[in-house]
This record gives C-alpha cells, sequence and structure tokens, in this order.
C-alpha cells in the first residue's frame, strides 16, 4: 500500500512504475475525473469508458510525466 503522500510523489512513483502508486493515484481522482467526464456527456457506460481509457493511457505514458511541473 502507498504511503499518502503530496500529488508530486505520488506521480514520482507511478513514472518509476510503481503499481501501487497507480492505483492510489486511481483511488484519489477516478471520482473527480468521473464528475467531470459525466458533466460533459452525460452516459454512465460512456463515462466510464473514458475514465477508464484515461487513466490505462497515463499508465501506458508514465515514462513521460513530468511531476515536478
Amino acid at each position: 500500500m502507498v504511503s499518502p503522500g503530496t500529488d508530486m510523489d505520488l506521480l514520482t512513483r507511478v513514472k518509476e512504475s510503481d503499481p501501487d502508486a497507480f492505483c492510489e493515484l486511481f483511488r484519489r481522482y477516478q471520482p473527480l475525473v468521473y464528475r467531470q467526464v459525466y458533466f460533459r456527456i452525460r452516459d454512465v457506460d460512456t463515462s466510464h469508458e473514458i475514465v477508464q481509457e484515461t487513466f490505462v493511457r497515463i499508465w501506458e505514458h508514465r515514462s513521460s510525466l513530468k511531476p515536478h511541473l
């Protein structure tokens, strides 16, 4: 389990391929991202798909994260 830390710490660990940090990132931000997507789309299934794809892309492109900007 990831110990609580700053968002920058969490993103640094995700960039280093830490799966626990990615799970924590998902836990922290999935509800917020989902609400934003649903507010625009107004479709539950499509909103869930978009959010899932967003987090998959974060993981796939983690090496290009710039947590200290």
